[in-house]
This record gives C-alpha cells, sequence and structure tokens, in this order.
C-alpha cells in the first residue's frame, strides 16, 4: 500500500511541476492562438461553402445561358403553338439563388448531386433541341405536325418546365437545410433526365 500512495504522490509533484513549467514557458495557447486555430476552421468552412455555391451558380448560369435559352428561341419559332402550353421567356431570377448554406457534408454532397442533374438536364434538353431543331427544318406549323413531332415538342416544353422549377424554388429558409421543395423538384427532374 505504501509504494501506490508514494506513486501517486509523486505522480502528484510532476504534475504539478509540468504544469508549473507549461504555465512559464507557454506551452498552452493562449487566446491569439485560440482564436487563429479557430478562424483557420471557419475560413475552411467558408471557402468550402464558397466553392459548392460557385460551382452550383456555374452550373446553373451555363445551363440558363445556353439550354435554356435556345430552348425559348426554339419553341418561339413554332406557329400555333397553343398559348398554355408556349413557355414565355424567364429571366433567371434570384428565388433560387443560393447565397448562403452551411457546408456540412450532407449539403455538400445534395447540392453535388444537384450540379450533376442540371448538367445531365442540360445534355438532355441539347438532344431533345436536336431533334426539335430536325422537325422545325420540315415546318414550323405545330398544326401540320406529326403526331411523333408534337410529342417532341412536348419531351422539350416538359423537361424544361422541371428545370425551371427545380431552379427557381427558394433553396434554403434558414442557410442551414436544403428546402424539401427544391429536393423533390431536383428529384422530379432526374427522373425526367434518366427515362
Amino acid at each position: 500500500m505504501l509504494p501506490a500512495v508514494l506513486g501517486g504522490v509523486a505522480l502528484a509533484a510532476v504534475g504539478y511541476g509540468i504544469k508549473k513549467y507549461c504555465e512559464e514557458e507557454g506551452c498552452f495557447l493562449d487566446e491569439d492562438e485560440k482564436n487563429r486555430f479557430s478562424n483557420s476552421l471557419n475560413s475552411d468552412d467558408a471557402e468550402l461553402e464558397a466553392d459548392i455555391l460557385r460551382e452550383f451558380k456555374n452550373v446553373k448560369l451555363s445551363l440558363y445561358k445556353t439550354t435554356i435559352r435556345e430552348t425559348e428561341y426554339a419553341l418561339a419559332e413554332i406557329h400555333n403553338l397553343p398559348r398554355e402550353v408556349r413557355p414565355p421567356m424567364q429571366e433567371l431570377n434570384s428565388d433560387g439563388e443560393l447565397t448562403h448554406i452551411e457546408p456540412t457534408e450532407e449539403n455538400q454532397k445534395t447540392i453535388q448531386g444537384f450540379c450533376n442533374i442540371l448538367q445531365k438536364a442540360k445534355d438532355v434538353q441539347d438532344m431533345f433541341l436536336q431533334r426539335l431543331d430536325a422537325v422545325l427544318l420540315k415546318s414550323s406549323d405545330y398544326g401540320k405536325f406529326a403526331a411523333d413531332e408534337k410529342e417532341k415538342v412536348q419531351d422539350v416544353l416538359i423537361l424544361n418546365q422541371a428545370i425551371y422549377e427545380a431552379t427557381q424554388l427558394p433553396m434554403t429558409f434558414d442557410d442551414a437545410t436544403i428546402n424539401r421543395t427544391v429536393k423533390r423538384a431536383f428529384e422530379r427532374l432526374n427522373i425526367l433526365v434518366n427515362n
């Protein structure tokens, strides 16, 4: 029993000595170092968030500046297209802008998935537009289109509407989680582009 007591006293003395030495030599982090460490973690999060937001914005902008704009012009060329199916020319609005969201692993994965879906939607819509180009070279009168040609127009319209719905909804309400409606809209878009 005596060796255990002496060992405990020796251990306490060594611990006290180390504490005194570290206080004099500055072994512990001071407040500035703690703040620098915390800020570097926060700047990493901010950088990650900026990368996620930049990628999403670039994919979305590319889609709107090319494919969506080309879709609108192609549909505008079609005469006698029923008003209820003719989409208006639409500008990219700020409702669907993602300006801030917590850079959690789940959010990053979700937004990366959205980017992939938008890229796939762009590719599919470009393919639909090529088919529509062939139809428009023959005739631009919707009333004279064959059933399969009208179906091609419908494919373009449906995908265009799904892209618009997915990209124009508010992405987040609390800057922490992605809006469920947006997730559903992107899932519907994903189903469309994979069929």
